[in-house]
Protein backbone atom coordinates (compact mmCIF):
# COMPACT_ATOMS: atom_id res chain seq x y z
CA UNK A 1 0.00 0.00 0.00
CA UNK A 2 2.78 2.42 0.90
CA UNK A 3 4.42 1.74 -2.45
CA UNK A 4 1.21 2.64 -4.31
CA UNK A 5 0.71 5.80 -2.26
CA UNK A 6 4.28 6.91 -2.97
CA UNK A 7 3.89 6.12 -6.66
CA UNK A 8 0.85 8.36 -6.90
CA UNK A 9 2.36 11.03 -4.64
CA UNK A 10 -0.33 10.74 -2.01
CA UNK A 11 0.16 11.99 1.51
CA UNK A 12 0.31 9.25 4.13
CA UNK A 13 1.85 8.42 7.47
CA UNK A 14 2.86 4.86 8.27
CA UNK A 15 2.24 4.11 11.94
CA UNK A 16 3.72 0.98 13.47
CA UNK A 17 1.89 -0.27 16.54
CA UNK A 18 3.41 -2.50 19.22
CA UNK A 19 2.41 -6.12 19.86
CA UNK A 20 -0.48 -6.16 17.41
CA UNK A 21 -0.20 -9.72 16.14
CA UNK A 22 -3.25 -9.86 13.87
CA UNK A 23 -5.32 -7.29 15.73
CA UNK A 24 -4.11 -3.68 15.70
CA UNK A 25 -6.70 -2.74 18.32
CA UNK A 26 -5.79 -5.37 20.92
CA UNK A 27 -4.67 -2.87 23.56
CA UNK A 28 -6.01 0.46 24.76
CA UNK A 29 -2.62 2.00 23.97
CA UNK A 30 -2.84 0.85 20.34
CA UNK A 31 -6.45 2.00 20.06
CA UNK A 32 -5.57 5.46 21.33
CA UNK A 33 -2.55 5.70 19.04
CA UNK A 34 -4.40 4.49 15.93
CA UNK A 35 -7.51 6.60 16.39
CA UNK A 36 -5.42 9.63 17.36
CA UNK A 37 -3.36 9.32 14.18
CA UNK A 38 -6.51 8.95 12.06
CA UNK A 39 -8.06 12.00 13.71
CA UNK A 40 -4.92 14.09 13.05
CA UNK A 41 -4.76 12.96 9.43
CA UNK A 42 -8.42 13.76 8.79
CA UNK A 43 -8.18 17.13 10.54
CA UNK A 44 -5.24 18.04 8.33
CA UNK A 45 -6.75 16.87 5.05
CA UNK A 46 -10.44 17.64 5.52
CA UNK A 47 -10.13 21.25 6.66
CA UNK A 48 -12.92 23.51 5.55
CA UNK A 49 -12.32 27.21 5.18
Amino acid sequence: MVKALKKHRKDYKFVKLKNTRHNPFNTVENQEKAYGEVAEFLAKHLKTD
